[in-house]
């Protein structure tokens, strides 16, 4: 149900900024899980945002993080 509401509301840029807000809030500890990183790539995947735009989301928030 939310993932209906989030792709009705929120436009692919904004979507795309979801999933890099999502990447910065599982690098905060400092730590790389593999089980974060599968559900943020689900998560990606039900918001329909391309591999490519996950990788850079990715990319944006470790950069941010150091």
């Amino acid at each position: 149900m939310t993932r209906i509401l989030i792709k009705a509301h929120y436009d692919y840029p904004r979507r795309c900024e979801l999933v890099r807000l999502m990447w910065e809030l599982a690098l905060a500890d400092g730590e790389h899980h593999h089980l974060e990183e599968h559900r943020i790539r689900q998560l990606a995947e039900l918001l329909h945002v391309s591999h490519g735009d996950f990788i850079r989301a990715k990319l944006q928030a470790q950069e941010a993080a150091t």
